[in-house]
């Protein structure tokens, strides 16, 4: 609980005490003539906020200092954690590093982003941090410049820092983005707007390479952009969110299209940034969002379009009453076997291109044609409907159609009496 406390403290620095006049500060800046591959930099505080604080000149004295030439020469690099004077390694909620004005100031805060997102930070037993960007107005320059107070700017202060994260501490800063819209999330306005947009918000934080993700195919996050919080002290980190308009394929439904179709947006929103995914790393546990799943309920009549010329399919077992897949893309192509009561007389109808593979379908008597088709596939797919026994009980004619189509009823080409149909079914 005690680190935890000076964690807080460290990272929100509500109150910065003022340093005697004589007292100069520049943290030691890094270059390729003191660093070396493979060696950690070292932090030389020996105070009792060391390894935690950068708020105040002694802090920041003894921190090393990333300048803009320093990470143009090393690129995209992996750095050791920084060590004490006694070469004791430090971990998390630790300093890393302090950030050159050159790097980091809040009118041209939009640049940082690339520097920091090329730096990795692991341990010296290969265990990786969440690399954090923080603020805190250290030098009073946000505040300060152009008013009267214009001259006690402290220039010689950093404002930016990089901080090593894991964990909760990680997940709580994380927990602190926030969106900012007034539009209402619904496929009324989806529809309308083309989809649904809104902007996220992390104010004076960025972590290193941060991008977030959802598990949904509706949700898109642009990449972070950082700009100068409105406020005019600090910046925020600004990320894009885009949802697309709710889709499916239809089915073809013979009957009524009422209810809704529920579609799940803004899905276990995560983030991964430089570390995460890697073997041992302590950070891929703590980086949900504090972003909600929200549900989208679509009218079935957006997708789904309605076939009232018949019942439905004459299935394996029952009536097919709503169809999709190769099923409804047979049907589209009038292939299929369909079937309606109307006024006491079963009607079952055969599809236009439903191939039976017998030139006597096309040809043959109409007594001929009906035994291709009953041969063919009929005398099993009617006999094991459980749904056509059922009405060969109530009905008092059965007729037969063929070529048919999903908007035409064909032309009727033989008839049978349900006895004797169901005689048939069952012996042949």
């Amino acid at each position: 609980m005690k680190k935890l406390a000076k964690v807080i403290a460290a990272i929100s620095a509500a109150a910065i005490l003022t340093a005697p006049v004589n007292m100069t500060a520049y943290a030691y800046t890094i270059s390729s003539r003191n660093f070396k591959d493979g060696k950690p930099m070292v932090n030389k505080s020996t105070d009792a906020g060391k390894g935690q604080r950068w708020d105040y000149f002694s802090y920041q004295d003894d921190l090393p200092k990333l300048e803009q030439g320093f990470l143009d020469w090393k690129g995209n690099y992996t750095f050791l954690a920084t060590v004490d004077t006694n070469g004791n390694e430090y971990g998390n909620c630790d300093m890393f590093a302090m950030l050159d004005r050159n790097v980091a100031l809040t009118p041209n805060i939009a640049k940082a982003r690339d520097y920091v997102d090329n730096i990795t930070v692991k341990s010296q037993k290969n265990l990786y941090y969440a690399v954090v960007m923080e603020y805190n107005n250290n030098s009073s320059e946000d505040s300060y410049r152009g008013t009267s107070k214009e001259n006690r700017i402290k220039y010689e202060l950093g404002d930016y820092a990089l901080r090593m994260l894991e964990g909760p501490y990680l997940q709580n800063i994380l927990n602190k983005m926030y969106c900012e819209t007034s539009d209402e999330l619904n496929y009324s306005y989806m529809k309308k707007n083309n989809g649904y947009d809104c902007i996220y918000y992390l104010d004076n934080y960025y972590i290193a390479g941060m991008r977030l993700t959802s598990s949904d195919p509706y949700t898109r996050f642009e990449e972070p952009v950082l700009e100068p919080h409105p406020s005019g002290r600090g910046f925020r980190t600004k990320i894009e969110c885009h949802i697309s308009t709710p889709y499916r394929e239809g089915d073809a439904v013979f009957g009524s299209t009422s209810g809704n179709y529920s579609f799940n947006v803004l899905s276990n929103v995560k983030m991964t940034c430089n570390g995460s995914g890697t073997s041992g790393n302590c950070i891929d546990d703590y980086t949900k969002l504090n972003i909600g799943q929200r549900t989208i309920s679509v009218p079935k009549s957006e997708f789904d379009k309605e076939y009232t010329l018949y019942a439905g399919l004459i299935g394996s077992y029952d009536l097919e009453t709503r169809i999709s897949g190769n099923v409804k893309s047979r049907f589209l192509e009038n292939a299929f076997t369909a079937a309606k009561v109307s006024n006491g007389v079963l009607n079952i109808y055969i599809g236009k291109k439903t191939d039976f593979g017998d030139p006597k379908w096309d040809n043959g008597t109409t007594q001929e044609q009906f035994e291709v088709f009953f041969r063919c596939g009929g005398r099993d797919n009617l006999g094991h409907s459980r749904w056509v026994r059922n009405q060969l009980s109530s009905v008092t004619q059965v007729r037969f159609y063929r070529d048919c189509t999903p908007t035409y009823a064909g032309r009727q080409f033989y008839s049978y009496t349900p006895s004797s149909l169901l005689d048939r079914l069952n012996n042949g």
